[in-house]
């Protein structure tokens, strides 16, 4: 059986940063192994400040490029509700390889 390409690949965030003039966003930094991907998202204000740096996380690439507050997000965490209503990030169990494919 072939597997149909989910156009997701595992990143480390390497920068997490509120946005000024924002009440929720954020403007992340992802290494991807062949580079830096930028995604504006409202996600890290669920956390605790500082928490996610160096965390691996999904993030979906197959996605239009769009800007929000002058940061250009070319891709989209992955993420799940939990029973309260918060987002919780998906994170691998061990540690694999920036830009590695989810499948």
């Amino acid at each position: 059986m072939k597997e149909e390409p989910l156009g997701m690949i595992i990143g480390t965030i390497t920068a997490c940063k509120p946005v000024a003039g924002t009440k929720h966003l954020h403007h992340l930094i992802i290494d991807v192994g062949t580079g830096h991907i930028e995604i504006a998202s409202s996600l890290p204000h669920y956390y605790e400040p500082g928490t996610l740096l160096g965390c691996q996380v999904p993030i979906k690439t197959d996605v239009e490029p769009i800007t929000i507050h002058g940061i250009r997000s070319t891709a989209r965490l992955i993420a799940i509700r939990n029973q309260q209503g918060m987002p919780v990030l998906l994170q691998p169990q061990t540690p694999v390889a920036n830009g590695d494919e989810v499948i």
